[in-house]
């Protein structure tokens, strides 16, 4: 965990939320506070896989929210399908041909999904579900907003993990219901050779971040670490160029957003994320004092420059707690 937090300052992160962590990891966090290793504030982000595993979380009495602002219990997680890489998203028809699971695979039978779902909100979680492919995302949508209607539950601010093929039907529900596209934009990058095996019409809507930020859906972006390298300055590059590695081709250029738009998924949008925007994401008089200092100005450098930037120093409520090495 001092490893982790040394990367993130190094990165320019001031928060991190560390997802689908074990009671192991839970613990190791709580350790290294302890011993004073941890300078980056962390959000941990238990992973639920079963009912039975949100019976035994719901009976604990904690909730989201529970610690302090270094460290504190951020959403619980679910997996609603596979990866992209595996061909385990859950897609609707059309099929793609000569897959063992053509449709992609659903972690969760969708009653025992709203089950979970409603057992944790009720017990005062935040809810953060993995869900790619357009069927997966709309199944989590659909248990959202039962739990949202039973519970009468205000400002819930429900997540989807990736919400990697989100139409625009998907968006709309998005809007409505307050839930919030926890996006990758690295992915475009990095792995954007696998959009294409869903077909040109999927392939368009693969984390559309333009189109999300005219509809009203509020994106907030993260690396998912180690699929993509850690440092956001990947990810702000990705959403402003949408360039895919292999073949060098800008991938749904329609989706490209600017830099101010691109910083704000990591800052104003991530502490909204995790109900923190009174405390962090912008620098404002009673805020935390957590900023960065880079070598250049990221609004006037050409735009393939921004993969390049190098953090010099990052503050953590005021304190200096990374400064890039100077060569002598």
């Amino acid at each position: 965990m001092k490893y982790v937090s040394e990367q993130a300052l190094e990165s320019g992160l001031t928060t991190i939320h560390n997802i689908s962590l074990d009671p192991g990891g839970m613990h190791a966090y709580q350790e290294a506070r302890r011993r004073g290793w941890l300078k980056v504030r962390v959000q941990m982000v238990p992973l639920v896989s079963s009912v039975l595993d949100a019976e035994r979380l719901a009976a604990t009495g904690l909730y989201t929210g529970f610690g302090d602002d270094r460290l504190k219990l951020g959403a619980v997680k679910m997996f609603a399908d596979g990866g992209m890489g595996a061909r385990t998203i859950a897609i609707y028809p059309p099929e793609l041909k000569g897959e063992a699971n053509p449709l992609g695979l659903l972690v969760w039978k969708s009653e025992d999904m709203q089950k979970a779902h409603h057992l944790l909100a009720g017990a005062g979680w935040q809810l953060v579900t993995h869900a790619i492919g357009d069927r997966a995302i709309d199944q989590v949508l659909d248990s959202y907003a039962a739990v949202i209607r039973d519970l009468k539950l205000k400002d819930a601010r429900f997540r989807i993990a990736h919400s990697g093929l989100s139409t625009p039907a998907i968006q709309k529900r998005m809007r409505e219901l307050g839930v919030i596209a926890d996006g990758n934009p690295a992915f475009v990058y990095w792995i954007g050779s696998y959009f294409a095996r869903y077909g040109p019409e999927r392939a368009r809507w693969a984390y559309p971040a333009k189109s999300c930020l005219e509809n009203g859906v509020v994106e907030a972006a993260g690396s998912d670490v180690d699929v993509t390298p850690m440092s956001p300055w990947w990810g702000i590059w990705a959403a402003v160029t949408r360039r895919e590695a292999q073949s060098g081709k800008v991938l749904a250029p329609e989706e490209r957003i600017g830099v101010r738009d691109a910083l704000r998924l990591y800052t104003r949008n991530g502490a909204y994320d995790g109900f923190e925007e009174r405390q962090k994401g912008s620098l404002e008089a009673g805020k935390f004092a957590d900023f960065i200092v880079v070598d250049r100005d990221v609004l006037t450098v050409p735009a393939d420059e921004l993969k390049d930037v190098v953090v010099l120093e990052t503050f953590v409520g005021g304190e200096l707690v990374y400064e890039k090495a100077v060569p002598r």
